[in-house]
């Protein structure tokens, strides 16, 4: 019995050039409470852990940029790396964005705030297991097959 393969890619051995390596840089948007804040008020504040910009780890958010700032969050980047894998499937992935603070306004009146993104670049890629449970996301121009498995 044959399987039925959704895409030209699924199950092909592939040597990949590279992959998108996740970036976890703590840059977000978060909402610190009256008793962590110097007023007492509640307030968002946009948070940077990286190292190089301790003094701006903490920077409230102006009302100005409430519905579109300019805080822009990097998910993934290119990592140069040579290994060779199998096609296990294929997704979509956010590769950068813009964060923001906005207000929903209910039909009843009532206001809640909340963070969003605004998706600025996407890319489709391969999932590529090349280990026991371990697997790396293939952008589709950065690998070849280099075994192709029989067609349906």
């Amino acid at each position: 019995m044959k399987l039925r393969r959704c895409n030209k890619y699924m199950f092909q051995t592939v040597k990949c050039s590279k992959y998108m390596r996740k970036i976890n840089d703590g840059k977000c948007i978060t909402l610190l409470t009256g008793d962590e804040t110097e007023n007492g008020k509640p307030a968002y504040f946009y948070t940077d852990y990286s190292e190089k910009k301790e003094k701006d780890r903490f920077r409230e958010v102006p009302a100005e940029d409430w519905g579109g700032g300019d805080f822009m969050k990097t998910y993934y980047e290119p990592s140069e790396k040579e290994f060779v894998g199998i096609i296990i499937g294929m997704k979509m992935i956010v590769v950068k964005a813009e964060l923001f603070c906005d207000t929903n306004y209910g039909y009843d009146g009532s206001e809640k705030d909340y963070i969003g993104r605004d998706v600025k670049e996407q890319m489709k890629v391969a999932i590529v297991a090349y280990g026991c449970n371990k697997t790396r996301l293939v952008p589709m121009d950065s690998f070849e097959i280099i075994k192709e498995e029989d067609k349906c």
